[in-house]
């Protein structure tokens, strides 16, 4: 479960990027900007703790 989460998390960076390298809309842009940062912040709190619980 927690790996699935992080891959996930990994997608959703990816395709946050490749949305922002290719969207012409300044709103759309900012918001996979957004949706990226939540996500790698939300993939590096989850390893964060899978560390600190030992796995």
């Amino acid at each position: 479960m927690k790996t699935m989460s992080l891959i996930l998390s990994v997608v959703l960076v990816i395709a946050a990027f490749i949305t922002n390298t290719t969207a012409e809309s300044p709103l759309l842009r900012a918001s996979s900007f957004f949706l990226g940062i939540t996500a790698a912040f939300a993939a590096t709190s989850k390893l964060i703790t899978g560390i600190k619980n030992g796995g």
